[in-house]
């Protein structure tokens, strides 16, 4: 075992576990009979101390196992000071909501130099402290700070998941590790027994008898991403006692200003007065400072703490603790940078792969009858940057509903709109999916054309394999088949070429192979690869992606080869390299 695994056996609350040193790491061993929800007695079993089930870019929310079990609920949230943490119990607040960045720290080696760090709704990070908690807080004190350099390691965090929690992939322990010292302090919530008590604290784990309890289990709620900024959420200003808030002092804040282009650093940084931290006061500035254009209308409003943090929206007031952070304003009909695909100076684009690797297409050729269009979806590679017809842009759905959007297909040369949209509403049996025009100057849509969008959770191992038979047809109709000449495609040979990737999960090199297949079966790609480098290679020991076209990323293959094979790699991942561990698969069946 590896120096950054932790074996867990049967835990729950009180669970025990000892623990070892070795290549500079902390290992913890659970022992088995912790008598919760597992099984007693359960023998040993490793699981990666790393980063899963968080993902670069994510946004998520932590709620509490142990407050949740004993009915207060809670979130984790970031308080308004800018400064402290607490448990939340209202959902719907940003406060609750945490931003991922999954990095890749300096000095480690394989999983080990992987971290994550949750920056919140003030653009702070959640980080470790080394004062003590305050009264009735087991352990430390939790901070938001800002991130300034790769050596801080008290705004750094791993992860191991919650053994015998009933399958629950996204329930973990968040563990900060002090590599200078191996001192290692779990993130908890206080007030098990006491209501009133919302304090999160950091409890130190003892390495050679640690426990974890309930309130050390986080469950990780992915918050799904729209196109759209949510609405404000503004506090009210309360005068008690004839004492004026702090609202009414004058902040000095650094503002930058987003040109067209969504670069930040061009003109640079502007000092702004602002009378108070509401969120109102902050738009008004803005409006008055850089004219009409700016008012909270026609803009979004980003937040960063530290040299190295990246932006959050700012959806509320201002935080009370102002030091170390710009405000960053996008205009409406920018960029704002995220995870898609930047093809222009003003112009982002969403390219969607498949099972197959390869990407939904609008195809210049006309549907069949019975559609009512003049162009048909279908699935293509992606080679160049030039590849419009692979490219999509959204707008809401017609209904307004959240999570709803249309997806529009735009060529640039002859300036044509066209929206996905299934074919005919009365017809269940017609099941096709094509693309309709859509006029710019009299733009109509319909239910057709709406999308419901639903992030799939990711999940760290493999899901099952979803294979077809041979032959779908009854063994009659199919030897019937055979007899008038018509062969099963699958019966072919089918040359594939093939990458293995390296210890780290570099797919560039070696180039690909070619290997012969007898048919599409992924049963029959498992044997063939077996053949061509060994029993190494079974299906216990590798994972199988598949990636089409110059520009295509690799998607897990989990059923059979598509019937249309050409112009695609496979790609094989070996279990257990740091390359693999880095790997993230999408959670099929989950609700």
């Amino acid at each position: 075992m590896s120096s950054s695994d932790i074996a867990t056996g049967s835990s729950c609350s009180g669970s025990s576990l000892s623990g070892v040193e070795g290549g500079g790491a902390w290992v913890l061993l659970a022992a088995g009979g912790g008598g919760g929800r597992g099984s007693e007695g359960a023998a040993l079993t490793a699981q990666p101390l790393g980063v899963a089930p968080f993902e670069s870019g994510q946004y998520v929310r932590l709620l509490n196992r142990g407050r949740r079990l004993a009915g207060y609920g809670g979130y984790l949230f970031a308080d308004e000071s800018g400064k402290g943490v607490s448990i939340g119990g209202i959902r719907e607040m940003v406060n609750t909501v945490w931003r991922v960045q999954v990095l890749e720290t300096p000095g480690g080696a394989g999983a080990d130099a992987y971290h994550v760090v949750l920056r919140g709704a003030y653009g702070r990070h959640l980080a470790a402290s080394p004062r003590g908690g305050a009264d009735g807080h087991i352990g430390y004190q939790v901070d938001q700070r800002p991130f300034d350099t790769m050596e801080d390691i008290r705004v750094m965090w791993r992860t191991i998941p919650v053994p015998g929690s009933g399958g629950d992939r996204d329930v973990v322990f968040l563990l900060n590790v002090n590599s200078s010292n191996g001192v290692i302090r779990a993130l908890r919530a206080n007030g098990k027994y006491r209501l009133w008590n919302t304090g999160v604290s950091l409890q130190p784990i003892d390495h050679t008898d640690a426990r974890f309890s309930l309130m050390m289990e986080w469950e990780v709620q992915v918050v799904p991403m729209g196109p759209q900024r949510p609405p404000f959420q503004l506090r009210r200003e309360a005068r008690c006692f004839g004492l004026w808030p702090q609202e009414s002092r004058e902040i000095q804040l650094v503002v930058r200003v987003a040109d067209d282009n969504g670069i930040v650093d061009d003109p640079g940084e502007e000092a702004l007065s602002v009378p108070g931290r509401s969120l109102i006061k902050l738009g008004n500035a803005l409006e008055q400072r850089f004219g009409g254009d700016f008012s909270l209308e026609n803009i979004s409003i980003f937040i960063r703490a530290g040299n190295l943090g990246r932006l959050f929206p700012l959806l509320t007031d201002l935080p009370r603790r102002l030091d170390n952070f710009d405000v960053v304003v996008y205009r409406a009909g920018t960029p704002v940078p995220g995870n898609m695909l930047r093809t222009g100076a003003n112009a982002y684009h969403v390219v969607l792969a498949g099972a197959y690797g390869r990407h939904i297409a609008a195809a210049p050729r006309g549907s069949n009858d019975g559609h009512r269009v003049v162009c048909v979806a279908t699935q293509d590679v992606f080679n160049t940057m030039e590849d419009t017809h692979v490219m999509w842009r959204t707008i809401p759905g017609s209904r307004g509903e959240a999570g709803e959007v249309v997806l529009l297909n735009e060529n640039p040369a002859t300036g044509s709109l066209m929206a996905l949209r299934t074919s005919r509403k009365y017809r269940r049996w017609n099941r096709a999916v094509t693309l309709q025009p859509i006029d710019p100057n009299n733009a109509r849509f319909s239910l057709k054309m709406d999308w419901e969008v639903q992030v799939i959770p990711m999940r760290l191992h493999r899901p099952p394999f979803q294979t077809r038979e041979a032959a779908r047809l009854p063994f009659q109709l199919a030897r019937a088949a055979t007899c008038f000449g018509r062969r099963p495609q699958d019966s072919r040979q089918i040359q594939v070429g093939i990458r293995v990737a390296d210890h780290s999960g570099n797919i560039n090199v070696p180039a690909a192979e070619i290997m012969s297949v007898p048919g599409r079966s992924l049963d029959e790609l498992g044997n063939a690869v077996v053949r061509h480098y060994g029993n190494g290679f079974s299906f216990q020991n590798m994972s199988i992606f598949i990636q089409a076209g110059n520009l295509g990323r690799p998607f897990p293959l989990l059923t059979d080869l598509p019937s249309g094979v050409d112009d695609f790699d496979v790609v094989v991942f070996m279990v257990g390299t740091p390359g693999y561990h880095q790997l993230r698969f999408p959670d099929i069946g989950a609700a």
